[in-house]
């Protein structure tokens, strides 16, 4: 089950990710904080976080797997990685939600950074995990 429920978190990341990227490169403007298409992509955000969770949690009875056992800490370590970062990605994004926030500037940019340090974080557990196999 921990495995469908990464999945599932790597999946929202994705959409997570994309909604404001087509957003931006549909209508040659970054969306409004308060915009249908933000709120969305904080509830996705908000569930990628809940699912990274939930995968913590539902791994752990799997830990004594043979493809785990070899992967090692190597694979745990990153895969920890991004689930701490999608937690503060999660806080940064809901302060941007606010309309009154004076340094935007500065959090989306860590926003930004953070978001991409996750998808390198996930990558490197993922793809750990499916050499060991």
């Amino acid at each position: 089950m921990g495995r469908w429920i990464g999945w599932l978190a790597c999946v929202a990341i994705v959409v997570a990710a994309l909604i404001p990227t087509v957003h931006r490169v549909v209508l040659s403007r970054r969306a409004s904080p308060l915009s249908l298409p933000i709120r969305f992509h904080a509830v996705i955000g908000i569930l990628a976080a809940l699912f990274a969770f939930v995968h913590v949690g539902s791994s752990v009875v799997a830990l004594g797997d043979p493809s785990l056992v070899r992967a090692g800490n190597i694979a745990i370590f990153p895969g920890l990685l991004a689930t701490f970062l999608l937690v503060a990605h999660v806080g940064v994004g809901l302060r941007l939600l606010s309309p009154r926030l004076q340094a935007r500037v500065k959090f989306r940019r860590i926003h930004a950074v953070v978001a991409t340090i996750i998808l390198v974080a996930a990558f490197a557990h993922v793809a750990v995990l499916l050499a060991a196999r």
